[in-house]
């Protein structure tokens, strides 16, 4: 009937005897009752037709919806809806019309380290069998390229408008080190520059190519100089600025300039900094430190408004308009209240819009200017040795905000209010994004709101949630500038310049999950990322082709970034691979003479890696009840290939590997053994075992820190040993939960509390108790937390998904990562005690507000319980899915769970703020 056991069924037509059969491999069969007489419905089945229709992913459950579409639930793989093929007995794939992601089931993770507070991505080893994959997740903002164009040394871009209230782009101005050129989009012939389609969208469809064509004569503009600013000028003026000045432009003819004075005691000759507005101001800065105010009129023609000599010299400038609303302090000029002033423009209903502009100088300052007067109405030190390389006025959300990117990487922002002269610069945070320097640039988003990109080695992206500032990295760190440019085919996309290539882009969502899946075609079971080759290393397993071959295991190299194979190493025959680490050789150890090399025998390969990796594996004969052998191999990646530098066997499956002082830290059957890695006089590379612990009834889970080990037990909850060095090394109990637990994960908190995950779906938390006078007590690890999770959690690691903020009392807080069957990705964070009483308040508070599904209560579903325990309830967790519902309560719900909590409690504005932080943190 099939060829792997069936696991689910629906009918197509129960009437008539036709079903449909999914079996665990993906394979989609039609399964119809053969019946004898006219009328299929009563006649006599005399038989069973089966047909295979196609390949799917592994089905759970199946529904047949209607016109031959049917939806594949699937627990190892992605959910499907497909419409079976056409044609009977096709074994090829099916017609998938949506994909529905599904990470599990989870049995391991991988945590790319972020640097400085950048977000990093978590890659899973997901799937079953065959349907097994690489979950690369990522939290943040996604560009998809639909047309791209090989283009060497572009330095700037800038887009520009038929007329200024187009809602689409016409043209594109690209700077180079000694020319500029312009490319517009052609009026449907084949052009100077063709853009070839892009990747597939979310759809699966391709965009179509875009046609550009370089411009007869610029459009007017200058070529052959670099541009410093180009911009659209109300209402159809195309304005450019290079060193030798200000160029207007329409219709392809030159109609006005502006050329700057000779600078004043030696100063430097032309324009070098420059910005402007769509309403006909220009600012540009000459001779280093004169800042000089223009205005474009509608003839083209360019007129010197003011002028005026500042303290230092200008390094950026940006100016633009911002809402201010009625009584804020400022009116238009920059004169304050109670001067003689001008009227103002008819306020509207969302305030007036003014325009300011700020300026950094290599006086490491940055001052908000009045266009109007040149006067400046505030002015902020940076402070520090790093000159500011570009500013930025952005109205973000109800607020405004100045931003200042440094040469060392760093973005400071400040709040942009009243004050004394007009306006203050207010809330000053300064975040460091990268180690390069930062230019700043407006963006549309999706949804209309204006975000600002940050360019630099890491891409970010600066929006508003609530009235907060969010950084999302962007997932491309190839770009280097961008700039809006949209068009009827591709509405709302971004022109982007990367190394050596220029590209139109749509932006994806802020602020979302991004999964990428690397199908394998085997199954992963355990990962480790290697820093210094930038690899990645799975242990596998290919499925059986037939019945009769049985699973074999491998070690399967892949390549940072791309995931693509860089090398297989197939383990011998009933070998499974069972963990995996990466590690790095002490290199004190490796010089001849040092601690390690006395016990060092020269007798493997060599190598010049200074990591390695160090994978565990088991002999598991179908004979054999439990595996008796195993073999531990150290590897080093060479050349991009798989390179066995040493191999020593056990007396039993190596479960798991933990590094612990210099060496690591290997499970063995019942026993936790102890090795040191060393690199001796000659090269080569070999693990020594020093001592080891036995006692346990399967050594499964193991992590290290310091001196002490926890070990998760296959059912006798967690045990710490600690490792002693008076004498002779050895490995020593120090204390253990003495409750009967199955364990499924272990995490070591910090030196004093240890979290558990068991098979009943539970976190448990013990904690060592160091401070008791008795042995008996120390010898407990007593149990402080409890809290059902449910989910079945495969794996715990430190790390994080988001960028940390330094505004926020959780900046700093640990964070780990867990997953397991079900596929859900969670994240976990150690709270101070003070935040941790107000949200356990809180959520308290809540529960007399949120109802469960079903009248579920919270303090039901959340309880700890397993064959041993009926039921506890929670304890010392807080649960941040029920919290952060607060923020989706209205404010008179608000309000009263506000009243439920007891006193004192925060304010109402310092609660919402407390939940948005934590709503952060995943």
């Amino acid at each position: 009937l099939a060829r792997a056991p069936v696991r689910t069924a629906c009918p197509v037509d129960a009437v008539r005897g036709r079903w449909l059969l999914g079996d665990e491999q993906g394979e989609l069969l039609f399964l119809a009752l053969a019946r004898s007489g006219r009328r299929e419905e009563t006649g006599k089945t005399e038989g069973l037709v089966v047909e295979r229709l196609g390949r799917t992913s592994p089905a759970s459950a199946l529904v047949y919806l209607d016109d031959g579409v049917v939806f594949v639930g699937s627990a190892v793989a992605d959910s499907q809806v497909v419409r079976l093929l056409t044609e009977a007995g096709d074994a090829g794939e099916e017609d998938v019309l949506d994909s529905m992601p599904n990470l599990g089931p989870v049995l391991d993770l991988a945590v790319l380290d972020s640097d400085h507070g950048v977000p990093g991505s978590v890659v899973a080893a997901s799937g079953v069998g065959a349907a097994g994959s690489l979950r690369i997740v990522r939290n943040g903002v996604a560009l998809a390229d639909v047309a791209a164009l090989e283009l060497e040394g572009l330095k700037g871009l800038w887009s520009l408008k038929s007329r200024a209230d187009d809602p689409h782009e016409s043209a594109l101005v690209l700077s180079f080190v000694a020319e500029t050129r312009v490319l517009g989009v052609a009026g449907g012939q084949a052009g100077d520059v063709e853009m070839e389609g892009g990747e597939a969208d979310a759809g699966g469809a391709h965009a179509p190519a875009l046609e550009l064509e370089e411009l007869e004569g610029g459009g007017g503009l200058l070529l052959s100089e670099p541009t410093l600013l180009a911009l659209t000028v109300a209402p159809n003026l195309w304005v450019q600025v290079t060193r030798s000045g200000v160029r207007c432009s329409h219709a392809g003819m030159k109609r006005g300039t502006w050329t700057p004075p000779q600078p004043l005691q030696g100063g430097p000759a032309g324009v070098h900094v420059a910005s402007g507005q769509v309403n006909g101001t220009v600012l540009v800065v000459s001779g280093g430190s004169r800042l000089t105010r223009l205005h474009v009129w509608e003839d083209g023609h360019v007129s010197e408004e003011a002028s005026v000599e500042l303290e230092a010299e200008v390094a950026c400038l940006d100016v633009t308009d911002v809402t201010w609303q009625e009584g804020d302090g400022m009116d238009v000029d920059g004169r304050t209240a109670g001067e003689v002033r001008p009227a103002p423009p008819s306020p509207s209903s969302s305030g007036q819009k003014r325009t300011l502009a700020v300026v950094g100088t290599w006086a490491r300052q940055v001052c908000v200017v009045c266009p109007e007067t040149l006067r400046v109405l505030a002015r902020e030190v940076l402070g520090g040795s790093v000159i500011p390389r570009s500013v930025l006025l952005a109205e973000l959300g109800a607020r405004r905000y100045v931003f200042c990117g440094l040469g060392d990487g760093h973005v400071v922002s400040w709040r942009l209010g009243d004050g004394a002269g007009g306006v203050e610069l207010a809330e000053r945070k300064q975040l460091m994004l990268g180690t390069q320097p930062v230019s700043l640039r407006r963006v549309g988003a999706e949804n209309g709101q204006e975000v600002v990109f940050c360019g630099l080695d890491r891409p970010t992206l600066v929006h508003v949630s609530g009235s907060k500032l969010i950084y999302s990295s962007l997932n491309d760190l190839d770009v280097r500038e961008l700039c809006r440019f949209g068009s009827p085919a591709v509405p709302g996309a971004l022109a982007i310049a990367r190394a050596g290539a220029l590209s139109i882009a749509r932006m994806d969502a802020i602020q979302r999950l991004h999964v990428r899946s690397v199908p394998l075609g085997e199954q992963p079971r355990r990962l480790a990322r290697q820093d210094e080759s930038k690899t990645l290393l799975a242990l596998v397993s290919a499925p059986p082709r037939s019945a009769d071959e049985p699973e074999r295991d491998a070690l399967r190299l892949f390549a940072d970034g791309t995931y693509e194979t860089l090398d297989r190493l197939a383990l011998v025959e009933d070998e499974m691979g069972l963990s995996v680490l990466s590690l790095g050789l002490d290199r004190e150890g490796a010089e001849e003479g040092g601690a390690n090399a006395a016990a060092f025998r020269d007798r493997g390969p060599h190598t010049a890696a200074r990591s390695v990796f160090v994978v565990g594996t088991a002999h598991a004969p179908a004979t054999q009840a439990e595996a008796t052998q195993g073999r531990i191999l150290v590897c080093a990646v060479e050349g991009g290939r798989l390179k066995l530098l040493h191999e020593r066997d056990t007396h039993g499956a190596v479960y798991s590997l933990a590094p612990f002082r210099g060496g690591f830290v290997a499970g063995i059957n019942s026993r936790v053994q102890v090795f040191e890695l060393a690199r001796g006089p000659g090269g080569g590379v070999e693990c020594t075992p020093t001592c080891g612990h036995s006692g346990a009834v399967m050594a499964l889970y193991l992590d290290a820190r310091g001196d002490a080990v926890l070990l998760g037990d296959l059912m006798k909850s967690v045990k710490l040993l600690e490792y002693r060095t008076e004498g002779k090394p050895r490995l020593e109990e120090r204390a253990r939960d003495f409750h009967p637990t199955w364990m499924t994960a272990v995490k070591m908190l910090d030196d004093e509390y240890y979290l558990g995950a068991e098979n009943s779906h539970n976190f448990f938390v013990v904690r060592k108790n160091s401070e008791a006078a008795l042995d008996e007590d120390r010898s407990r690890l007593a149990v402080v937390g409890r809290f059902h999770t449910g989910e079945f959690v495969n794996v715990i690691r430190r790390g994080s998904l988001v960028m940390r903020l330094p505004d926020s009392e959780l900046s700093n807080v640990p964070l780990w990562l867990f997953a397991g069957v079900g596929g859900s990705l969670c994240v976990m964070a150690s709270l101070p005690r003070a935040l941790f009483e107000t949200l356990e308040r809180l959520q308290q508070a809540l529960t007399s507000e949120v109802r469960g599904l079903g009248g579920l209560q919270h303090a039901e579903w959340r309880a700890f319980s397993n064959q041993h325990t009926p039921s506890a309830p929670a304890a010392r967790f807080v649960d941040g899915d029920l919290v952060e519902q607060f923020l989706d309560l209205s404010p008179e719900a608000q309000k009263r769970v506000l009243a439920h909590m007891p006193q004192p409690a925060p304010s109402l504005e310092d609660l919402a703020r407390l939940v948005e932080d934590l709503s952060r943190l995943h």
